[in-house]
């Protein structure tokens, strides 16, 4: 019997209770959109891996391929980041992905399992912190969705702190959600017109790294528009002190 700790997108993010729930585990395998080194060294540490490079993962030093096969006990599993860019071998069983951020456990009409553990890492508006745990017994698999708590956040106004939990968080954030989604509207039309950062950041007072995630995430999702980017924002800090 092997116990595989399953994840994906953890965007130079490594939560402590990831950490947590990968210990013990003989094998682990991430899917792609690591983004960080570090991240791949630490996991190295606690069991024998398997990587994919996703389309976030520009900055790695290590090399990575962008597609796997690879045998636990009885199963052929196949690994990639995108779904889409899979080319699906004879004789696979299970096929590990990411990307979408969405977990899901469902098997198509020939029989073969896609696994998607979700995202682990910084976490997108509406969205849960997942990864999955699997057991591997000979042909058999069985998988454990984990759901991983939310860190409250630190509201500060004027000189007191108070503690927002992470549904009040989006409550407010949907509040504000109709005149973000028009900024970014914005800020992409003046990036398509060829306008700098430095002068987007100027005229409409926000942060030089708030304009540049809005970059990276135009770059890296070809024909994102205005509403697509702003479920890809990430709830971290940044957007926090932009908006909350």
């Amino acid at each position: 019997m092997t116990t595989i700790g399953i994840l994906s997108d953890t965007h130079a993010l490594l939560r402590e209770e990831v950490l947590l729930n990968l210990t013990g585990c003989d094998i682990i395998i991430h899917a792609g959109d690591i983004v960080s080194d570090d991240i791949i060294h630490t996991l190295q540490q606690l069991a024998p891996c398997y990587f994919v490079k996703g389309n976030a993962d520009t900055s790695l030093t290590t090399p990575l391929k962008e597609a796997l096969t690879f045998t636990i006990e009885g199963l052929q599993f196949q690994l990639i980041h995108n779904k889409k860019q899979l080319k699906l071998e004879q004789n696979t069983d299970i096929v590990v992905f990411g990307h979408n951020h969405k977990y899901s456990d469902t098997i198509d009409k020939q029989g073969v399992r896609f696994l998607n553990p979700g995202c682990c890492g910084k976490r997108r508006i509406h969205q849960e912190v997942t990864m999955m745990l699997a057991t591997v017994d000979g042909n058999t698999c069985q998988t454990e969705k984990i759901l991983l708590a939310h860190p409250a956040s630190l509201s500060i106004s004027g000189n007191h702190a108070t503690i927002l939990s992470e549904q009040e968080l989006d409550k407010q954030l949907e509040a504000k959600q109709t005149d973000i989604i028009a900024l970014i509207r914005y800020i992409v039309k003046k990036m398509d017109a060829g306008e700098p950062i430095e002068k987007i950041v100027s005229r409409k007072k926000v942060s030089k790294e708030f304009v540049e995630m809005i970059y990276r995430i135009k770059v890296t999702h070809p024909g994102v528009n205005a509403t697509d980017i702003y479920n890809k924002l990430e709830v971290n800090e940044t957007i926090k002190k932009e908006f909350l």
